[in-house]
């Protein structure tokens, strides 16, 4: 589509989407249209959602009634895409003016240019940062949706508002891993935590997510194996060693060749401040598409300070927000404190991962888990769902399925206001 067409396709398509809030949300104003034509009908548009005896949007007979000569222009693109290029274009020329200015204050007095440069700045910013408020009307027909969904769904039938886990009794009480969500996976070294989380991505893979997952402790190269591994459901150390038996061998080969002519996975490392996590990880979700994300070895980023992960976890929360995908981050368990009954404060660096999550899960492993190759993992916190606990099997690679449910104490069900002690330690 050529750019000159950029603004009829954005009122055709806000017309016959009613998405006249959209575009409002956008931030869209008839400075943005530089067609005289596309500029009246966009002003008559605003004058029409602004008068109360009228909907929201104009019927598309209503508008060609009111503007005969208007040439409909198709498009591809959702009315927040389009939005996006007639800003592109708006905030290029902006850009432009902007700076010849600077340059002219600046010519006699840089101080003074400095100053004017900060001026257009916080303006630039502010007429171009898209509002992310909502109404509660915006949100009615999802909520009446999924409450429908869910009642009419057959008994037996797994209830979801989110990726299925790969294990049914988080499944059950989490109701999946939803958009928005920080989920955190911790525990000691060597507790299958790294496992734990590629496993529960792996899953939401085959459901048709794209993951970035980075590796801030292992290579990028040593992650890819797991992931292959965990997809093809080999055992990983006769994997590793080149031990697989013929038909399982020539199975996996075949399987690698398919994984081949896949981009759905994209594997990354973090190297930015706690401040600079989410621009780096926005940026990188646009690029790829990725709409799950899987930061193994969190805690490395903060550097052990409490105030810098206090940043990091605040950022990764509002990146979950704003980009609309879970986010899961594995860390460590504390080793000075005891195991925490639901509690979480047996979770190192707790004043911070436990206070922004909204899920934590703690892989603990016995003596006895380990001779009989499971662990098991229980809800350390839960924002909203139940307590649970349950084993799982740790045939790595071929098999980390659920093996049986643990029943909880008392004690155990931590809940969210498990985390206030947390959050009294912090302030």
């Amino acid at each position: 589509m050529a750019d000159g067409n950029f603004e009829a396709a954005l009122l055709t398509s806000t017309i016959t989407q009613a998405s006249v809030r959209e575009v409002i949300k956008h931030k869209i104003t008839p400075d943005f249209f530089e067609g005289a034509r596309e500029r009246s009908a966009f002003v008559w548009l605003m004058d029409w959602y602004r008068n109360p005896k009228y909907a929201d949007t104009p019927s598309w007979e209503i508008f060609m009634d009111t503007w005969p000569d208007f040439e409909p222009e198709e498009s591809s693109d959702s009315v927040a895409a389009l939005c996006d290029k007639v800003r592109e274009r708006k905030l290029f020329s902006d850009l432009a003016a902007s700076l010849q200015q600077v340059a002219l204050v600046g010519q006699g007095d840089p101080h003074a240019g400095l100053s004017e440069f900060r001026k257009h700045a916080a303006k630039l910013s502010a007429t171009h940062t898209v509002d992310s408020s909502v109404t509660l009307a915006d949100h009615i027909s999802t909520i009446r949706a999924e409450y429908i969904r869910m009642a009419t769904m057959e008994p037996g039938e797994q209830k979801l508002k989110g990726r299925p886990y790969p294990w049914p009794a988080l499944n059950e009480a989490t109701l999946g891993c939803q958009d928005g969500q920080l989920i955190v996976i911790y525990g000691r070294p060597k507790s299958y935590k790294t496992w734990t989380a590629l496993r529960a991505v792996v899953e939401f893979a085959l459901n048709g997510a794209r993951p970035l997952i980075y590796s801030q402790e292992l290579s990028d190269l040593e992650m890819a194996r797991r992931y292959v591994a965990l997809l093809s459901r080999v055992d990983y150390t006769a994997f590793q060693k080149g031990l697989l038996d013929e038909q399982t061998s020539h199975d996996f080969l075949e399987d690698l060749e398919a994984f081949v002519e896949q981009s759905t996975v994209t594997f990354d490392y973090l190297s930015c401040s706690p401040a600079e996590v989410g621009i780096q990880i926005g940026a990188k979700i646009d690029e790829t598409g990725s709409n799950v994300v899987l930061i193994d070895g969190a805690h490395t980023l903060g550097r052990g300070d409490w105030k810098e992960l206090s940043v990091l976890t605040q950022e990764l929360k509002k990146t979950a927000k704003m980009k609309n995908v879970p986010i899961i981050v594995t860390t460590h368990a504390n080793r000075k404190k005891t195991e925490g009954g639901g509690t979480g404060d047996d979770m190192a660096h707790s004043d911070s991962f436990y206070q922004d999550c909204d899920v934590a899960l703690r892989v603990k492993l016995s003596l006895e888990n380990r001779r009989s190759r499971e662990a098991m993992i229980e809800t350390a916190a839960i924002r909203e769902g139940a307590p649970c606990a349950f084993i799982v099997n740790t045939l790595l690679a071929s098999n980390m399925e659920q093996k049986r449910v643990v029943q909880m104490t008392e004690n155990d069900e931590g809940g969210e206001g498990a985390g206030d002690g947390a959050a009294d330690a912090r302030e």
